[in-house]
């Protein structure tokens, strides 16, 4: 699992720098909540919009 939220490590606190983390972190996010598939669906446009912000 701590791999695939490896390239969510910051690199600066330049503002597309702090996206890109944040996507990579949903992302992981969502691929964890499988098992959990139904609550991920509800949470996932969300997730998506802060994450696009």
């Amino acid at each position: 699992m701590r791999d695939g939220f490896a390239a969510a490590l910051m690199r600066s606190l330049a503002r597309d720098e702090l996206l890109r983390v944040l996507c990579v972190a949903v992302d992981g996010l969502l691929r964890e909540a499988e098992k959990v598939r139904e609550l991920a669906a509800k949470v996932e446009p969300q997730l998506r919009v802060l994450a696009a912000e």
